[in-house]
């Protein structure tokens, strides 16, 4: 048996239910989209205020057949479909007044009014980058995918796909690699794994990413699902980058969606020969920005991550500070997900602990974790994804330094005034050090880390080897002069550096 999430119905308070049964009349109303509904929530509130404000509706332009749907519960056996599926199921839902809510996603036009989610929620307040393509792609595209959406993660960006084969399995394994993980938005219930080639993604990314979907556990694959879906995947992102395309690709879709949600539009060129690139070399005539390497759709991202990083340490220190002097020290393995291993062979169709039902509070046995972390070996990613030695994105530090101005340009400053990149480069003065040893020495998680080596990187100060092993770079910039200076003397030019 598995537990339900914290946010199952079950385990919410009875006003928590009662926000859940309204939203649910909202979402199964005849006639009443997201967009409209995202009217009555921002009018009202909540969905249960919405609901028993019915008579207020027409004020809002709501029409009167939809207020008479309302009023003769039209909604009833489509909202008892998804409390009926759900009960039997360990998902969370996200609704709207949650403050684990997107704030990214609250702000297009027609948001879901609630999420069914299976993984690690927190991935939701990562910097989100969605990598999207065909289904039937070529070699390279799967490559380049592999390449550039490893490259996001590894400096702590979470890739964002629609679980799909082809380039969006190529960008959740990549993901999955790197700190940043993935999130997968589904044009099903997550009930209903799809297609079912991707049994081993759909168990890898309940346990190290998250699993997302607006439709009810039990809801099949249908053709409109999959393009409805694309605005979610967008929506969630700061960025879309399409890395192949052909001109009838479906995953233009979800970067028109970009373009009318105001994200950053990106394509990879390819070669010029390609036909399955030519949607992406449409995009970029049509003012989409070319990638070519991880590196590129970073420095259009380096001014949030910068600003990510600082809220970041800010809630850490509060964080600190309101820890009892004897608690334990955070976790530091560099692990990303839920901290369960993948279920084994039964993945789906686990129901909960009688003591749950009928949406009882409650709390199911949990797995054994040996057992867990054994059967979690056949599904560990597959190697064919892994980086070519020699890759664009381990350029030479003199190549670095050279690209400091541009960096500066996009608003790189020292990235914490209390003294981590200092902290940083102190700790590789002594040798080379693996991210892992960083994280532990520092007490950060390892997103911070990433994105702090990311800027030293940048900035000439610090330099990737292979492996995720980090060190200092044979030389530095004053940013006082412009001149190259060797270290450590550089290390000793940063913010609250000692003397």
């Amino acid at each position: 048996m598995e537990a339900a999430h914290a946010l199952h119905p079950s385990r919410r308070t009875a006003a928590g239910r009662e926000e859940y049964w309204a939203t649910l009349a909202l979402k199964c109303c005849p006639g009443l989209g997201p967009a409209k509904i995202k009217i009555l929530l921002e009018a009202f509130g909540t969905a249960k205020k919405a609901f028993d404000a019915l008579p207020a509706w027409s004020d809002l332009g709501l029409s009167p057949r939809v207020i008479s749907m309302m009023k003769a519960e039209a909604w009833r056996d489509g909202a008892r479909e998804h409390w009926e599926a759900l009960k039997s199921r360990p998902d969370g839902v996200l609704l709207w007044g949650d403050e684990a809510y997107p704030r990214w996603l609250k702000n297009i036009v027609d948001p879901p009014p609630c999420i069914y989610f299976l993984g690690n929620l927190s991935l939701l307040s990562n910097i989100c980058v969605a990598l999207v393509g065909a289904r039937d792609c070529t070699i390279e595209g799967l490559r380049t995918t592999a390449h550039i959406g490893r490259g996001l993660s590894d400096a702590g960006i979470t890739i964002v796909s629609g679980m799909a084969m082809g380039i969006d399995r190529a960008a959740h394994l990549a993901g999955l690699e790197g700190v940043g993980s993935s999130i997968g938005v589904l044009g099903t219930g997550l009930a209903v794994p799809y297609p079912r080639d991707n049994m081993d993604l759909h168990a890898l990314m309940r346990a190290r990413g998250l699993l997302l979907s607006e439709y009810a556990p039990e809801t099949p694959g249908r053709g409109n699902h999959f393009i409805v879906r694309n605005r979610l995947i967008s929506g969630l992102s700061r960025a879309v980058l399409v890395t192949e395309a052909a001109t009838r690709s479906g995953s233009l879709n979800t970067a028109r969606h970009a373009l009318e949600q105001n994200r950053e539009l990106m394509a990879v060129p390819g070669p010029a020969s390609g036909s399955s690139f030519r949607g992406c070399q449409d995009l970029i005539r049509g003012g989409a920005k070319p990638v070519f390497e991880s590196d590129d759709v970073l420095r259009e991202l380096m001014p949030l991550l910068q600003e990510h990083v600082r809220k970041a340490l800010e809630q850490r220190d509060q964080e600190k500070a309101a820890r009892p002097a004897k608690s334990a020290p955070p976790n530091m393995s560099g692990t990303v997900g839920t901290g369960e291993e993948p279920p084994g062979s039964t993945v789906f169709g686990r129901k909960m602990a009688p003591g749950l039902l009928p949406w009882k509070g409650g709390t199911a046995s949990k797995p054994n974790r040996e057992s867990r972390r054994k059967k979690a070996v056949a599904l560990a990613p597959p190697q064919s994804f892994k980086e070519p030695q020699g890759s664009a994105i381990e350029r030479s530090s003199a190549e670095r330094v050279e690209n400091v101005s541009e960096a500066e340009a996009l608003g790189l400053k020292s990235l914490d005034p209390e003294g981590l990149e200092r902290d940083v480069l102190d700790f590789l003065a002594e040798r080379n050090r693996h991210v892992d040893d960083i994280c532990r020495h520092l007490g950060q998680n390892p997103a911070t880390i990433s994105r702090c080596l990311l800027l030293l990187e940048m900035r000439g100060l610090a330099r990737r080897l292979p492996g995720m092993v980090y060190g200092l770079a044979e030389s530095g910039l004053d940013h006082a002069s412009g001149r190259e200076i060797p270290l450590p003397t550089a290390r000793e030019a940063l913010p609250g550096s000692r003397s």
